[in-house]
């Protein structure tokens, strides 16, 4: 009896320290002891279940976040390109016309996803060449994509839209008026404490720089995510952290003649769709 006390004993302090996979056995010879572990088997049986279930509500109530803050940037994307669209049709350029209708359609593919998932970085590309070429139709200085990726980060997983957002950001805010912009991508594996690997991001480009209150903002603390103000950019610093917490980092800077965003993600390829 002494010895099946202590057992009882030894597993409520190791309940009270927090294992709730801990059980009692149920072997006494004595009735009121099984009964005791029985009843206490049952409630933890309840508490391990309960803390399931609010797990996965934690990661349902996570998934419809960051649903949300993907379908705040699908009009925006959408609206411009149909724009485009729209004014070569008045001017008749049918030609033309027929081979933005090819990208668009590429490019709507891509960014139709589920946004809490993450796409191998080659895929983000691709979406970000189709909305170059876009953004090029017919225009007097098409804006210039240069990229440099070692290739064994191509498959990396990334968030959605994630260099997407910051492209368009660029080409949408630039100041050159008499020659094209130039963005420049470059992507790499990077090495971090503990045996830790990270894909390491810059886009630039030669637009002009984050006004000093904008980069301010972009370099301070998340605000709340139901903003209109800088709406594509503040969605993506918010979809990182919910993604990958404190592990990864997205950086803001002016240089000479334009602005750079440089993203540290930690790599996960067993997460790659």
């Amino acid at each position: 009896y002494k010895r099946q006390v202590g057992t009882l004993t030894r597993t409520m302090r190791a309940i009270q320290g927090g294992d709730t996979s801990i059980r009692v056995p149920q072997d006494s010879r004595i009735q009121e002891v099984n009964q005791i572990s029985q009843t206490v088997n049952t409630m933890m049986d309840v508490i391990q279940q309960q803390k399931i279930s609010a797990y996965e509500q934690r990661l349902e109530n996570h998934h419809a976040r960051l649903q949300y803050l993907h379908l705040q940037i699908r009009p925006h994307f959408f609206l411009n390109c149909l724009n485009q669209v729209y004014s070569l049709a008045g001017e008749g350029k049918y030609k033309a016309i027929q081979e933005l209708i090819l990208d668009l359609s590429s490019y709507l593919r891509s960014i139709f996803q589920d946004g809490s998932r993450l796409v191998p970085l080659k895929n983000e590309l691709a979406s970000v060449e189709s909305y170059v070429r876009i953004q090029s139709a017919e225009v007097p200085f098409p804006p210039q994509l240069k990229v440099s990726i070692d290739a064994d980060v191509l498959k990396v997983p990334v968030p959605h839209l994630s260099l997407l957002t910051f492209v368009e950001n660029s080409i949408k805010h630039s100041c050159r008026q008499d020659s094209p912009l130039e963005i420049r991508i470059k992507c790499s594996k990077l090495s971090g404490e503990n045996g830790s690997n990270y894909l390491y991001i810059s886009i630039r480009g030669n637009g002009g720089g984050f006004p000093p209150e904008v980069l301010q903002e972009f370099n301070g603390p998340l605000k709340d995510i139901y903003t209109e103000q800088h709406m594509g950019i503040s969605n993506i610093r918010h979809r990182v952290r919910l993604l990958f917490g404190t592990e990864a980092t997205i950086s803001f800077r002016n240089l000479t003649d334009g602005a750079c965003v440089e993203l540290f993600l930690p790599i996960q390829l067993e997460r790659t769709d």
